[in-house]
């Protein structure tokens, strides 16, 4: 069944401009169930007249044989998890940077009087 809610929640979003693909995040952000976002949005694509234009979807439609069991209709790409790029690459090293600042300097306020004694011992006194 539909949740009318969703779909007026696109329907929503699509009159303010927003793209089908964004409107459909920010359920999916909201904590509504990927199945039901794109129920709807399937719902309000077979609702729209074909004059009126719409924002561009992804929609691929699996074949189905005789004897398949269920059929999948994907509407967009929205809930798939991005690739990593190099962006994130950098920030995974200087995250690792980060934690091993911290591991050193926790072991400088554990260990600050064998430090001391270091130090001094370099400078002779």
């Amino acid at each position: 069944m539909v949740r009318e809610d969703l779909v007026g929640a696109l329907q929503s979003a699509l009159s303010r401009g927003y793209p089908l693909k964004l409107a459909m995040q920010s359920l999916l952000n909201a904590g509504y169930s990927k199945i039901e976002i794109e129920e709807a949005a399937r719902n309000l694509n077979n609702m729209q007249p074909a004059n009126q234009v719409s924002s561009p979807i992804n929609q691929t439609i699996s074949v189905v044989k005789p004897g398949d069991k269920k059929t999948i209709q994907r509407i967009s790409d929205y809930g798939e998890k991005p690739k990593v790029q190099a962006s994130n690459i950098i920030i995974y090293i200087l995250g690792g940077i980060l934690v091993l600042l911290l591991v050193g300097l926790v072991l400088v306020f554990l260990f600050k009087e064998q430090v001391v004694d270091f130090i001094k011992g370099l400078f002779g006194q």
